[in-house]
């Protein structure tokens, strides 16, 4: 049976008399090219806030409805998810502002209506129900928390479904099931319009006298021969995106506060110079009052009976002891009352200093924990920015993270919670670099050849049949190391032959051709551990070269002083020829450091910059930026059954991978190496050797994740 054509009919219900708060709906419906993306429809609640409610509800729904419809050319699912990424995005912005009130009552619903499909998305306490043969379903059950306690989870998860003609759908703010009865919503749904729905559910609202703010997107999918000709959907309206800020709103209270040894010291003396004090006042002041008094009769008389007698008065000396002595013909009450006071004046003056050190500490306090969450928001927005390859935003706001963390270090405040948000930050950036990084679970030391080379650290290393092969600048001896570990010398006649500064290998006959010093040329053959010294004519009597590569029956050979490559053929003892190869003069460059070469010449200069080249001329080649930039690479690595070129950068501890187009694999760092000197590659690309002193370390390639798709909502 034919499937009968939807129409979809859709009106909308306010029912909201409390000016406090905010109830509004949404419909929006696609221009031609947007067909295939559907209608967006939405309810909302929020509260009014000094007027702050409405534009930022306005805000979130024109930027779901603009990033929706913003390319047609995507899935609906996927519009429709990167849309809610939007809106999450701008909440969170609005609470990293200061504006976090409306997290306690942002009550919104929302769908697409693409064809046949539904997707639906709630955030708080809206909801999305389906009414389908009088039975009302609750299909947004589950998909949001409330209160939203993290911004960039308001829209959270997204339910998607197929939907059928005569199906209604109601999105509301919130309070839906409460106020109606699912057997009333269910008649009213029976082969009715939107608009006679929502007249119906508005009757019943006024007729049962409820004050309750509520907002309702009515939805119909009637055939084409029942729905009204009249279109109800009106045409898209686009909402102002919110541009100021509420007033009086002050920034969110910390969310922990912890006590050290010397503030809960403080408190203790605070409250036991209350406590003294109150014990005072009550029982030993009266009985001091009572005694002073009776003391001070006797005084008084004593004084009129000495005035008598004293005709002339002098003015005794002060002394200390005179002092002591005073103190001591005091009444014992008075001595009580005088070490009282002396005690309450020392409790009193420390509280007051330790007082004023608590404040210090808990102001000191309450800032690093407001640092300490800042950054941790801003961490988790950066990695929701990542999930949707938004790199750029990413860095921006780990960049800040970072700053934060930096100063909660500073202060000694929140250790242990500073370092593993410098760690999440750390992963993060990583993420946005394509770092992966050398670690125990991907790498070893393979073996070590100090015993072989007197000392003195090789300069290149060499993986050919299924062995690494280096050779020892001091005495020339060549050790070769298996991949158990295990290394041997395997030549060390040195007669004729120079000493070994560099070389190429060439993996189909098995053989290494050495540069040496002075200028001249040496093959080693791993197969018979044979050093042969080869003869070729250099194009200038006191070349410099720098680097050689060697393809098939060619070398080619740069010679910084000619600033150019030049190519040779192999015969039987050497190498004839010595033709200028680079024809392009764009490409001629004397700070040409490495060669590489896979039927194409790659070319690394200093700065880090590489160069590709085909038959003597520059070839397309972009070169991806990295951070921090190649300054200090030394060596490029390829062979022509290879799908990458390998840049060594002893500089960082890094080896960054790029594809032979230029764009960025990943940048591995060797964090633990002292002193990189080269790096080789097995030919399946499974695995990195390199050169660290008088180490080799082994390197596992298996490939790390660098991205993450976008989750399920």
């Amino acid at each position: 049976m034919e499937q009968e054509a939807i129409q979809p009919s859709a009106e909308e219900l306010v029912l909201c008399k409390d000016s406090s708060i905010i109830c509004e709906t949404y419909l929006f419906e696609p221009t031609n090219e947007e067909t295939r993306l559907g209608f967006l429809f939405a309810a909302g609640e929020t509260e009014n806030r000094n007027g702050v409610g409405k534009p930022l509800l306005d805000s979130i729904i024109t930027a779901i409805q603009k990033e929706y419809y913003r390319d047609s050319s995507r899935s609906s699912a996927t519009s429709f998810e990167m849309a809610l990424h939007q809106a999450n995005l701008i909440l969170h912005d609005t609470a990293e502002s200061g504006v976090r009130d409306w997290m306690g009552h942002f009550h919104v619903a929302l769908g697409v209506l693409a064809g046949s499909q539904l997707h639906v998305s709630v955030s708080g306490a809206g909801a999305v129900f389906l009414a389908r043969k009088s039975v009302i379903t609750n299909i947004s059950q589950g998909l949001s928390h409330f209160p939203i306690t993290d911004p960039l989870k308001t829209f959270s998860q997204v339910a998607s479904g197929t939907i059928m003609t005569r199906d209604s759908l109601f999105f509301t703010s919130s309070t839906f099931d409460s106020v109606f009865r699912s057997v009333d919503v269910g008649r009213f749904s029976l082969e009715h319009s939107a608009a006679t729905i929502a007249s119906r559910l508005e009757q019943l609202y006024l007729d049962q006298e409820h004050t309750i703010p509520l907002s309702v997107t009515v939805v119909t999918l009637l055939p084409q021969y029942i729905a009204t000709p009249k279109k109800e959907t009106p045409s898209r309206r686009m909402a102002q995106p919110v541009d100021q800020k509420a007033p009086n709103l002050q920034p969110r209270i910390p969310l922990l506060i912890k006590k050290t040894m010397l503030q809960r010291f403080a408190g203790l003396i605070l409250s036991s110079a209350k406590g003294l004090w109150n014990i005072s006042k009550r029982w030993v002041w009266p009985f001091l009052k009572k005694s002073s008094s009776q003391g001070g009769r006797v005084i008084v008389e004593a004084s009129k009976e000495a005035t008598k007698k004293v005709h002339t008065l002098s003015v005794p000396k002060l002394s200390l002891a005179a002092t002591a002595r005073g103190v001591l013909k005091l009444p014992a009450s008075s001595k009580i009352f005088a070490l009282i006071a002396v005690v309450l004046l020392i409790a009193l003056t420390t509280s007051i200093v330790l007082l004023r050190q608590k404040q210090a500490s808990d102001q000191a306090i309450q800032a690093a924990s407001e640092q300490l969450h800042q950054a941790r928001t801003k961490v988790d927005a950066a990695n929701t920015a990542l999930i949707y390859d938004n790199r750029t935003q990413a860095a921006g706001l780990l960049d800040d993270a970072q700053k934060l963390a930096d100063q909660l270090a500073e202060k000694h405040l929140y250790a242990q919670e500073t370092e593993v948000l410098k760690i999440d930050i750390q992963t993060q950036q990583d993420r946005i670099q394509r770092i992966s990084r050398a670690t125990s679970a991907n790498s070893h030391v393979l073996g070590d050849i100090a015993s072989f080379t007197n000392g003195k650290t090789p300069s290149r290393v060499f993986f050919v049949d299924n062995a690494l092969f280096t050779a020892s600048p001091d005495t020339n001896t060549i050790i070769k190391m298996t991949l158990d570990g295990k290394a041997s010398p395997v030549h060390q006649t040195t007669s004729g032959i120079g000493f070994i500064a560099s070389g190429a290998m060439q993996s189909s006959d098995k053989t290494i051709l050495f540069n040496t010093s002075p200028v001249g040329l040496a093959l080693f053959d791993t197969k018979d551990n044979t050093l042969i010294p080869q003869s070729i004519t250099f194009p200038a009597p006191k070349p410099e070269i720098t680097d050689l590569a060697v393809f098939g029956n060619r070398l080619y050979i740069f010679d910084a002083t000619q600033k150019n490559i030049f190519s040779y053929n192999k015969t039987l003892k050497g190498f004839i020829g010595g033709t200028a190869w680079i024809t392009d003069a764009a490409a001629q460059s004397a700070d040409i450091k490495s060669l590489a070469i896979d039927g194409n010449i790659y070319t690394l200069s200093a700065g880090g910059k590489i160069t590709k080249l085909f038959r003597g001329a520059t070839a397309e080649f972009t070169q991806a930026a990295v951070s921090p930039a190649l300054d200090g690479a030394t060596r490029i690595y390829t062979t022509d059954t290879m799908q990458n070129l390998y840049v060594l950068d002893p500089a960082n501890k890094r080896v960054v991978i790029f594809t032979k187009k230029g764009a960025l694999v990943r940048q591995l760092y060797i964090d633990t190496a002292k002193s990189l000197a080269d790096v080789s590659v097995s030919p399946d690309e499974t695995h990195l050797y390199a050169l660290d002193g008088s180490t080799i370390l082994d390197i596992t390639l298996a490939e790390t994740a660098t991205s993450s798709p976008p989750p399920a909502l």
